[in-house]
């Protein structure tokens, strides 16, 4: 069995000679889903690290791989490379070099909003976790990482995916690689950066949840092209928001995108229209959910969850409270009850002067002139 130095030197004298040849029964090809594997492996099991793992490698599906890459997965918070954070080890297309980083899965991102903006948001995530992770090594930096010819036009995002999803990395030359001892200590910490990673984490099973409560403290400014009420959207002040209450929305609005699209069975079309758009937009909307009616019409539906009762009043800010009158023929108010037991919903269509009544409790305190 090769030992790590091995299979990274093998791949990076290699990999461009292969890339020349036929993809189907290549022998580099096949030694590398193999024996990265098995040694990773026996390494985890020889250091006594106790936590549920995979590892996978991959030189393309199909045809070569612009980036070939090994992964070492924690199973309790992802099992594939398109999701989720893991390590792994990133060869540049050139193989002059290969990096071992903590990384994104960035199809996840580019499935969910698309490649533009999902590049956006992949980077947003990078850098709250780079704030707020440290360094487990003097030579790991969070700087961004060069797989690709930035010149050059690519037939899929994948790459700069990859280099945006990075954390942090440490970079290998190949002409000036470690030895054996250097990689395996390196890759000992990495995990140990991945665990604290893992243990900030709201949900380890569901790390789409961290996301989008990271993503909604750092929003875009993105006006929705189909909207007719053109607000614009902005970046609310989550410091005086208690974390617990964010997550709480959060799972709120996530019980209704599936509720919507439970509604819209049979037209996919309008199922994959469904948008959290206090997400990916921002709070500035009047409203976090984009839905449809089945004729295609828009619902534009504001949120409100609790893991109390139904009879638990609620805060409408002024530009919800103003939405609603507007354009009460789309506003819809959904009022979620016992998010963390049964969920129970309550839909209030228009204006919401007919269903509640409002007191004032916050007041804009202006300087008096002298």
């Amino acid at each position: 069995m090769d030992d790590l130095k091995t299979i990274i030197s093998k791949t990076l004298n290699q990999y461009q000679n292969a890339k020349q040849t036929s993809f189907k029964n290549n022998r580099l090809a096949n030694y590398f889903r193999t024996e990265p594997k098995r040694y990773i492996e026996s390494y985890i099991k020889r250091t006594g690290f106790h936590f549920n793992y995979d590892i996978k490698s991959s030189v393309g599906n199909g045809r070569w791989a612009i980036i070939p890459w090994i992964v070492l997965f924690d199973t309790d918070i992802s099992t594939s490379a398109t999701e989720g954070i893991d390590i792994a080890y990133l060869f540049a297309e050139d193989m002059s070099k290969v990096y071992l980083s903590l990384a994104q899965g960035w199809t996840y991102y580019h499935n969910e909003f698309g490649t533009k903006i999902g590049q956006t948001k992949i980077k947003a995530v990078s850098n709250y976790w780079r704030k707020n992770l440290k360094l487990t090594s003097n030579t790991f930096n969070t700087k961004e990482i060069h797989l690709i010819n930035p010149l050059k036009r690519y037939r899929t995002s994948l790459p700069r995916g990859y280099e945006l999803g990075n954390i942090m990395s440490v970079e290998y030359n190949a002409n000036n690689l470690p030895d054996n001892q250097k990689m395996e200590d390196d890759l000992a910490l990495m995990i140990q950066s991945l665990e604290e990673l893992k243990s900030k984490l709201i949900n380890t099973k569901d790390i789409d949840l961290s996301n989008k409560y990271i993503l909604s403290k750092s929003v875009i400014t993105n006006k929705h092209k189909n909207n007719e009420y053109k607000k614009t959207p902005t970046k609310c002040d989550y410091d005086q928001q208690s974390k617990s209450n964010k997550i709480t929305g959060l799972k709120g609005e996530r019980y209704v995108v599936e509720y919507e699209k439970s509604q819209l069975q049979g037209n996919k079309k309008l199922q994959s229209k469904v948008e959290q758009v206090s997400v990916t937009q921002g709070d500035g909307l009047g409203y976090d959910i984009l839905s449809f009616n089945p004729d295609g019409s828009e619902k534009h539906i504001e949120v409100k969850t609790t893991t109390d009762s139904e009879n638990i009043p609620f805060y409408i800010s002024q530009n919800e409270r103003q939405y609603a009158k507007e354009d009460n023929s789309s506003y819809w108010l959904y009022r979620v009850y016992d998010i963390n037991r049964e969920a129970k919903l309550e839909k209030y269509h228009g204006n919401l002067e007919q269903y509640f009544s409002f007191e004032p409790t916050d007041y804009l305190a202006l300087k008096k002139e002298n």
